[in-house]
């Protein structure tokens, strides 16, 4: 709401972060929330950026509404839980759903009753995917 704020009132050049979904994706243009997001070679993609994620992107607001972004990274989150179930894709920590991708990295042995931490980024569907996954003792 802030950036919108500051680009109707036609700011810029201005050093901002926005965190909102990333709708669209394509060579160098953006569409994070409402805002045109521009990415370049110097932009610093930090972890794999897909569009449906909730992302951070750090850079400046152009006088056209336009974000040049400098960095860009998931909205990630460190949980602790309980693991309740495991299932194949999806476990439940502290009834909390948790989806597992292919790029999940699981530390540690995993089973039912085990306390975890996760690292977890949220979808625009309130999905939670984990990044990584370190089960403890």
């Amino acid at each position: 709401a802030e950036v919108q704020t500051l680009i109707r009132a036609g700011r810029g050049p201005l050093q901002v972060t926005l965190v909102g979904g990333l709708s669209g994706k394509s060579d160098g243009g953006w569409v994070v929330g409402d805002i045109p997001v521009s990415v370049s070679p110097e932009t610093q993609l930090i972890g794999k950026i897909e569009p449906g994620m909730i992302i951070q992107v750090s850079g400046m607001l152009q006088p056209d509404g336009t974000i040049q972004a400098q960095r860009v990274q998931p909205r990630e989150y460190t949980v602790r839980g309980k693991i309740q179930r495991i299932q194949d894709n999806q476990w439940i920590i502290d009834n909390i759903p948790v989806q597992l991708s292919p790029d999940t990295i699981l530390r540690g042995q995993a089973a039912a009753g085990s306390q975890a931490d996760f690292v977890v980024y949220r979808m625009l569907d309130d999905r939670l995917v984990a990044r990584w996954i370190e089960v403890g003792n």
